[in-house]
């Protein structure tokens, strides 16, 4: 990358902008992330990740499956929780 490619970025497919030489500087350091789970297990997460738009509208869309899933999963077991208490 030469400096008039950092001073000056193209839009890339997304339409967002390239990142400015400083800014990737920046981005080199590494972020640790910290997710709790409700049972108190905790992931740190070490390694970069990129982001974009894109890749988090898959991860939201796979998550609203599995809430989908999740919510079908529910309702049979207290279907099948009253029907046994039935008998």
């Amino acid at each position: 990358m030469t400096y008039e490619d950092t001073t000056n970025p193209t839009p890339n497919e997304e339409g967002e902008q390239l990142r400015t030489q400083h800014e990737d500087v920046d981005s080199e350091v590494q972020e640790v992330v910290e997710m709790v789970t409700t049972t108190g297990d905790v992931d740190v997460v070490e390694d970069e990740t990129h982001f974009n738009s894109a890749s988090a509208q898959v991860l939201i869309s796979e998550i609203m499956v599995c809430n989908r899933d999740l919510e079908k999963v529910k309702r049979r077991s207290r279907k099948t929780s009253i029907m046994l208490k039935k008998d």
